[in-house]
């Protein structure tokens, strides 16, 4: 008689861990390279959102000192801010400067022995549409006792 023994596939514990670290390691190295994506992403429309900001603040910032250098050789420095854009009200310079599509930096200056800066703002120009989704008990009773 043959007693050959057929061989047996026998997994063993140290297969199930190395298959088991395996398959962790590539989930952990899919959702790294989700997150590098997202962060890049992210870090890409900051830097616009920036590039815009600093590109509104200096025109607002060349306007303000070619006011205050008018201003201050004696020129006539209502005659530059008509021709610029900026809306004047009782020795109150107004203008805005676009930064974009949803936002404008607003400069509101005081002339007074020299130009005074009374706002320098990012103001919000997208309609807001509150989320009323959710009813929210307004304190009145509900139902009558």
């Amino acid at each position: 008689m043959d007693d050959k023994k057929t061989p047996k596939i026998s997994i063993g514990i140290t297969s199930i861990t190395v298959i088991l670290c395996v398959l962790c390691l590539t989930v952990f190295s899919v959702l790294s390279l989700s997150t590098a994506l997202t962060e890049r992403k992210l870090a890409e429309k900051r830097a616009v959102s920036a590039q815009n900001y600093y590109r509104a603040e200096a025109e607002a910032t060349e306007i303000v000192n070619e006011l205050q250098s008018k201003w201050n050789n004696g020129e006539d420095v209502f005659a530059y801010a008509n021709k610029n854009g900026v809306v004047v009200k009782d020795e109150v310079f107004f203008f805005q400067k676009s930064i974009d599509d949803g936002q404008e930096l607003s400069v509101v200056l005081k002339l007074k022995n020299g130009l005074d800066i009374l706002a320098w703002k990012v103001v919000s120009t997208a309609d807001w549409t509150p989320d009323e989704s959710l009813h929210v008990w307004d304190g009145e009773m509900l139902y009558d006792e």
